[in-house]
């Protein structure tokens, strides 16, 4: 298996390492697959995604502290009360993955239909992060997966924010 992938599956591997190698897993796919939905989607359905985010009624700051703090954590205590559902009905890994995936891919799609393709694979690496990381103890599963979470969730609202803040021109393709 090669790197991000072998270090990924790893729960002996050093948390550093661990951390680098899920975040590449995670934001790298994420993002090629963001930039294939910009190419290939109506603008119309990317707006959707951005609609349901952000607010012109909340502050940014709030937006940005539940999109970095406060889903990461709430959303990965969800996945474990998930995980903690298919264990109980002895699905195989694997098909707790798909759960997941599925779950989280229609939860965000039902918001934007183009948010459902990115966070299925972000959700398959911190699904991937949980399992592995649940060999060393439920606690260092919880906050690894939130941590990768909420570090993915920092690049867009990141670059959200200097694209508002610091008038640097949005990208495009």
């Amino acid at each position: 298996m090669i790197w991000p992938f072998s270090t990924l599956t790893d729960p002996d591997a050093p948390k550093g390492s661990y951390l680098l190698a899920a975040l590449v897993a995670a934001i790298v796919p994420a993002w090629i697959i963001g930039f294939i939905l910009q190419a290939v989607l109506d603008p119309a359905l990317l707006q959707e995604v951005n609609d349901a985010v952000l607010s012109d009624d909340m502050p940014f700051a709030v937006t940005a502290l539940l999109i970095v703090v406060f889903a990461p954590v709430v959303e990965t205590a969800i996945m474990v009360l998930i995980f903690g559902v298919t264990r109980f009905l002895r699905f195989p890994p694997w098909l707790q993955v798909i759960t997941q995936v599925v779950i989280w891919a229609a939860a965000h799609g039902s918001q934007a239909i183009a948010w459902t393709f990115a966070p299925a694979w972000l959700f398959l690496v911190f699904s991937i992060v949980w399992l592995t990381q649940r060999k060393n103890s439920a606690g260092a599963a919880f906050w690894m997966t939130t941590f990768v979470h909420a570090a993915n969730n920092a690049v867009p609202v990141t670059l959200l924010a200097l694209q508002t803040y610091a008038l640097i021109p949005e990208p495009s393709l």
